[in-house]
């Protein structure tokens, strides 16, 4: 892998991974849309509880702390932000 390569998850990746381990299903296989009728059936379901759970997903890349510090008390009056967890830290 090349020094400039791109290490961040998008929200879509991210959103995927959390639907295969809440489903027990593989992620690269609903990526492919490769799920038979049951797998679908359970997607929605896990999908309809996630929904719930409001989560928010900023998958900016090159953010930086001073940014976050911006970012979540916006995000707290908005929307109520109750936890922010951060993925992936550089220098």
């Amino acid at each position: 892998m090349s020094a400039g390569a791109r290490l961040e998850v998008s929200g879509e990746q991210l959103a995927t991974q959390i639907l295969g381990a809440e489903s027990g299903i593989a992620s690269d296989r609903i990526r492919r849309g490769d799920v038979a009728l049951d797998d679908f059936t359970r997607l929605v379901m896990v999908g309809e509880r996630l929904a719930e759970l409001q989560l928010y997903v900023d998958d900016a890349s090159g953010l930086s702390a001073a940014a976050l510090r911006t970012r979540a008390p916006r995000l707290k009056r908005r929307h109520g932000l109750g936890l922010v967890v951060v993925d992936y830290l550089q220098r």
